[in-house]
Parts: structure tokens; C-alpha cells; sequence
């Protein structure tokens, strides 16, 4: 090739190269991959003895430099030299040739790709669209339970697919060697050794030394599937077990808030699950029970785990005993806490109602001595407890006189007149017959002799007389002590008030 730098208004490289090289399928890959800038470039090809001339007019800018793509060591550069308006440069080309890697480096890459992929469960596959010879990797056979040399024509391959997927994966194939159309399908295959398997076929068309083909890859899905199956064959499972349970279930974040609830937990409620759903929980309980669930959420995020009962608000403002076991699932994205409870509410109320009457006298329903018991063995050291010993003043004579039945309605009344002047933290005990015991809750002697004082006021309202004596409870005395002490100072006053009498 020759330059001239002068006297022609464009700048023209004419060069001699293979057919092959123009078309981009060789190693030269100068002008038609190459941006001069300006004006795109023109191309004009003539045909001289079997090599191609290329005339291309360009407008070129000065002291640019190309470097041909996938240059390698040893290519030549085209070199443009500085030109005005009118000059013309010309410049030598020079076809690079690639390197060639050894016959050994290419084997050891083709050996560790295929065990990578053998590792990893992959088979290869490869179909020549003019001989439709087809190429199996190992892999690709040992999906196939056929010998490790094995190489199927295409209709031997499709005969693998199940009856309901041989169309499909037959489309692709055709797709494939008509427009060049990807593909990448799960499909059912039962193999020669007669096990039924689900794979994943990916496939693609490709230039493959200037020759036309198909090439992919197979994957053994079925253990995948089978997995994906299982899951989701738990999850119906779960809803099911969820939607129908008579169990109350549901689930809340670590903060309390509902995030699930079942309609059996719905129903005991008397609630939608939407009105539940995205509350917290104790916006379902008495404000006093508020600080209790704080200590649970505490509990369980701590110990991962909690039982007990739960006082719950129903829609008809009723209290709803829940009896729960909760367990912390901290392995999901965003820990959440499964629940299950019971709504004991009726067993709850029924052994309320048991111990109730254990401990309450049935005829007044005063507490019974077997109250004392509860009360001593709750006592603490420092526990201030008033005592009022209460006796009848001859109430023999009302039995013997007016029949049990007159003696009963004046135990009775009694009971009103002694409980009106109580508060809800005292306690009225019936000892038996006509004896009754007063307990002042965090009362002492003052208080105490303050109650007593009041009664005798008020005695005209009372249905009989009565005799009293109080006591209180001293640090380090046991209850029994103060009970006894109250007995000796209501004698004391009997016999003061029958002594002034006589």
C-alpha cells in the first residue's frame, strides 16, 4: 500500500482481504468494526480473482490511532497521519493471527469443566444441524442411566421425554435450529433404567467453528422438585390444619401485634379476623393485665417459649380464659411467635366457682376457716393484719325459741350487717355456729378499734346483739395469735357488759 497526503478531497484505504475477514468471521476485523468518526464510513466491495478489493471513503481526523478488535501481541496499528482538507492518507493492514493453546492446555480445561460440572450435577449436550449428529457429556448420560460413551440421534433423545413433554421439548428444538429462539424448560423424562425424573433443559443456538448448532445443558431437578413438592404439600397441610383446627391459633410479632389468627380464636372472641389482624393483643385485655403481657413478650423472646393463662376481652365485654403455650420462631426473616391456646374459660369458671365454695360458708356466704389456711400461708413478716372476734348474744334461744329456720335468716342478716362496713380487701369469716371472724387487711389497732367502735354504734340496726374484740397483728406473731388475742378481749367485754348489767 502506498500514502499520498495531498490533493484529493477524501481520505481512501484500499486494501486487499480474504472474503472471510470482510464478513468478520476471520481474525482481521478492521474497518467494519472500526469508528472513524464524521461520516459514516462507505463501503464498496468488488471481486478480483478471488480476493476482495475494498475501497472505503472516509472522513478521517488527525493523528488518530485504531487498534483492530481482539487485538493481540504482534498486530500492526493503522496509523493516520495529519491532513487538511485535501489530502490522502494510506496506511498498511496487517491480519493478525490468534494464538493457538496447546492441544494438552485445552484438554486440561475441557477435563476440569467437566468435573466441575459433573460436581455440580450438570450435564452437557451439543446437536450439528447439518449432520444432526448429537454429543452427550458423562453427566448427560448418567442422567440417562445409558454408558458414559453414548450418543443418541435427536429422535433417540426426544424418546426419553415423557409422552406429555416430548412435544414441548421437540418444539424447542425446532425453534431453536429455525430462528435461533433460547430456551429453558422443566420437563418430565423417565430413563433407560426406567426411573422417572424431572429435568431442566436449557438450550441455545450457536456458531460453533463455523459450523451451525444447538448446544445446552441438562440438570436433574427431580430431588429439587420433589423438595419444592414437599413444602409446598406442608403448607396446604399447615392451612388446613389452621383454617379448621378447633384449636386457637395465631401469631404476633415481638412487639404483640396479630399477625394471623385463626377463626376458631375469631369465634371465642366474638370477633372478625380482620378486626383482629394487625392490632396488638392487649388492646384485648384489662388495662391492669397490660404490664403482665409486657413481661410475657419479655419471657418468650428471652427463653423462646411460655405458658399460661391469658384474660382476653370478648366482643360482649365478657373476660375469655385463654390457656397457652407459645413457642419464638427466630429462624424466619422477621421473628414472629406462634401460639396455641385452649379457651378454658368455662373449666376456668367451673373451678373458680369449686374453690369458691370450698372456702365460703353456704348459708351466709361468709369465708370458711379453711380461708385462714390461704391467708397463713401468704403471710409475710411485715403483713399488718386487724382481727375482730364477732359472737351472737343468745342465739340458742332464737333456734330453741324460733325453730333453725328463724336462726338462719338471723346468721344471715347478720352477715349483711357486719360485710356493710367492710372493704373489699377485708375478709368476713364464719368460724361456726354463731361466731364470726373480721380480717382487716394492712390495718392496725387504731383502725381496728375504730371498726368496733362503729358497729356498737349501730348495733340497734343489727337483727340480734353481738359481743366484739379486737386485736392486731404484732411483727413477728403469727395470725393465730392475733385471732386468739381478739377471743380473750371479746370475753373480757362480755363480762365487763353482764357484771354493769347486774
Amino acid at each position: 500500500m502506498s500514502v499520498n497526503g495531498e490533493g484529493v478531497g477524501r481520505s481512501v484505504i484500499k486494501s486487499r482481504i480474504p472474503r472471510r475477514d470482510l464478513t468478520g468471521s476471520g481474525s482481521a476485523n478492521w474497518h467494519h468494526r472500526c469508528a472513524f468518526g464524521g461520516e459514516p464510513a462507505r463501503r464498496v466491495f468488488t471481486r478480483a480473482d478471488g480476493r476482495m478489493d475494498s475501497a472505503v471513503p472516509l472522513r478521517m481526523r488527525p493523528h488518530r490511532v485504531f487498534q483492530p478488535i481482539g487485538d493481540r501481541g504482534g498486530a500492526r496499528r493503522l496509523s493516520l497521519g495529519e491532513i487538511s482538507d485535501g489530502g490522502t492518507i494510506m496506511s498498511d493492514m496487517a491480519d493478525e493471527k490468534p494464538r493457538k493453546e496447546s492441544p494438552h492446555g485445552l484438554r486440561a480445561s475441557r477435563d476440569f469443566l467437566e468435573r466441575t460440572l459433573r460436581a455440580a450435577g450438570i450435564g452437557g449436550w451439543e446437536l450439528d444441524l447439518e449432520s444432526g449428529q448429537m454429543v452427550w457429556s458423562e453427566e448427560t448420560c448418567r442422567i440417562h442411566d445409558v454408558p458414559a460413551n453414548y450418543q443418541p440421534s435427536l429422535e433417540e433423545a426426544l424418546e426419553f421425554y415423557e409422552p406429555q413433554s416430548r412435544p414441548v421439548i421437540a418444539a424447542a428444538f425446532e425453534a431453536g435450529a429455525r430462528d435461533g429462539t433460547g430456551w429453558d424448560l422443566e420437563l418430565q423424562m423417565r430413563s433407560r433404567a426406567g426411573r422417572q425424573r424431572c429435568i431442566r433443559n436449557v438450550g441455545k443456538a450457536e456458531v460453533v467453528q463455523g459450523k451451525d448448532k444447538l448446544v445446552g445443558a441438562i440438570e436433574d431437578v427431580t430431588l429439587k422438585r420433589q423438595a419444592i413438592a414437599a413444602m409446598e404439600a406442608s403448607e396446604r397441610r399447615f392451612r388446613k390444619l389452621f383454617q379448621y383446627s378447633m384449636g386457637l391459633i395465631c401469631t404476633h410479632d415481638l412487639d404483640g401485634v396479630l399477625l394471623s389468627v385463626n377463626p376458631a380464636a375469631a369465634r371465642s372472641l366474638g370477633m372478625p379476623v380482620s378486626i383482629l389482624v394487625g392490632r396488638p393483643l392487649y388492646d384485648f385485655m384489662l388495662p391492669a393485665r397490660r404490664e403482665r403481657f409486657q413481661q410475657y413478650l419479655s419471657e418468650v423472646s428471652r427463653n423462646g417459649t411460655d405458658s399460661g393463662i391469658i384474660e382476653l376481652i370478648a366482643a360482649d365485654g365478657g373476660v375469655r380464659y385463654w390457656k397457652y403455650h407459645n413457642v419464638l420462631d427466630d429462624e424466619a426473616d422477621e421473628p414472629y411467635v406462634l401460639g396455641h391456646a385452649q379457651d378454658v374459660t368455662t373449666q376456668f369458671r367451673q373451678e373458680q366457682q369449686l374453690r369458691e365454695w370450698s372456702v365460703r360458708d353456704p348459708l351466709t356466704s361468709c369465708f370458711n376457716r379453711r380461708v385462714l389456711s390461704d391467708i397463713e400461708t401468704k403471710l409475710q413478716p411485715g403483713d399488718r393484719w386487724g382481727c375482730i372476734a364477732v359472737d351472737l348474744d343468745h342465739f340458742k334461744q332464737v333456734n330453741d325459741n324460733y325453730g333453725h329456720q328463724r336462726g338462719d335468716e338471723v346468721l344471715v342478716s347478720m352477715a349483711w350487717f357486719l360485710n356493710e362496713k367492710l372493704e373489699k380487701k377485708d375478709a368476713l369469716i364464719r368460724l361456726g355456729g354463731d361466731e364470726f371472724l373480721i380480717l382487716l387487711a394492712d390495718a392496725d389497732i387504731e383502725r381496728t378499734e375504730s371498726l368496733i367502735a362503729g358497729y356498737r354504734a349501730d348495733a340497734d340496726s343489727a337483727p340480734i346483739g353481738f359481743s366484739m374484740g379486737g386485736a392486731a397483728r404484732r411483727p413477728g406473731h403469727s395470725l393465730e395469735q392475733a385471732i386468739g388475742e381478739a377471743d380473750k378481749k371479746l370475753y373480757e367485754y362480755r363480762s365487763q357488759r353482764r357484771s354493769s348489767a347486774m
